[in-house]
């Protein structure tokens, strides 16, 4: 990620009681990494062994769109599921190269986790057992945020965020099976321009992306109320936003 994200915030969603917990968590490498559940393996198990098969063959079959997903196991206990998205902007070379390294990386700042997400502001990868898409929707979403100073006329910038981010959303939706990311920019106040980024994972329906990135919109207050740059990064979808800079390709290479 650029050199201005500073820190970055696990917001973990608790399922048995009405409460959200925030944690703190460093920045090292700028990589972003999540617990998706408590359960652990053990090493040399056979289901260590299934993980590393599956983390060594993702950036050979991730496609042109940067998606791919898939599962290795042969019954409930040591079966892991895995899916690997880069952003809709980065070259096929940048992304097999960021998957390469999270693969690497998801090991090291998640030991024996059985259920886990992890990645850069280029890909990231989430790992567990089932998958299901209307849980990952439902599972914690990570936050990043430019700590270098808040925006002016935070109000108006809020409103022009949110009518951005919403235009944006609806385009990814809109997108097909194997691509689901939209961009674009917007002027806000005090001649601020404002870029934008929605994604969802391709194999959500419209409805799905549109409800995930909805809950990352409604996120934002948590994290980067009034700051110029924030990300919220869900299993399943995510958003980002920056102010003057605009952090995304404009034209995209798919080959």
């Amino acid at each position: 990620m650029d050199s201005l994200w500073r820190q970055l915030i696990v917001f973990l969603l608790s399922f048995l009681m009405p409460l959200t917990l925030i944690n703190s968590i460093s920045a090292q490498s700028d990589f972003l990494h999540a617990r998706l559940g408590s359960e652990t393996y053990q090493n040399n198990s056979l289901y260590q062994k299934n993980l590393d098969t599956l983390l060594s063959s993702l950036a050979s079959n991730v496609n042109k769109y940067g998606f791919y997903t898939t599962s290795v196991g042969q019954t409930s206990d040591d079966t892991i599921n895995a899916v690997m998205l880069c952003r809709g902007d980065v070259k096929p070379d940048i992304c097999r190269s960021c998957v390469n390294d999270t693969a690497v990386k998801i090991k090291q700042f998640c030991p024996n986790l059985k259920a886990a997400m992890g990645g850069y502001d280029q890909c990231m990868l989430r790992y567990r057992s089932p998958y299901n898409i209307t849980k990952d929707m439902e599972r914690p979403s990570v936050y990043a945020y430019n700590d270098d100073y808040n925006v002016t006329s935070p109000d108006r910038y809020n409103e022009v965020l949110k009518e951005l981010l919403g235009r944006l959303r609806s385009q990814a939706a809109k997108g097909g099976s194997d691509l689901k990311f939209a961009t674009g920019s917007q002027q806000g106040p005090d001649n601020q321009n404002i870029y934008g980024m929605a994604q969802c994972a391709p194999d959500l329906s419209e409805k799905q992306c549109n409800d995930c990135v909805d809950e990352a919109i409604d996120e934002l207050p948590v994290c980067c109320n009034n700051r110029i740059g924030g990300r919220v990064l869900k299993v399943v979808c995510n958003i980002q936003y920056e102010t003057n800079f605009q952090f995304y390709n404009q034209t995209r290479s798919l080959s």
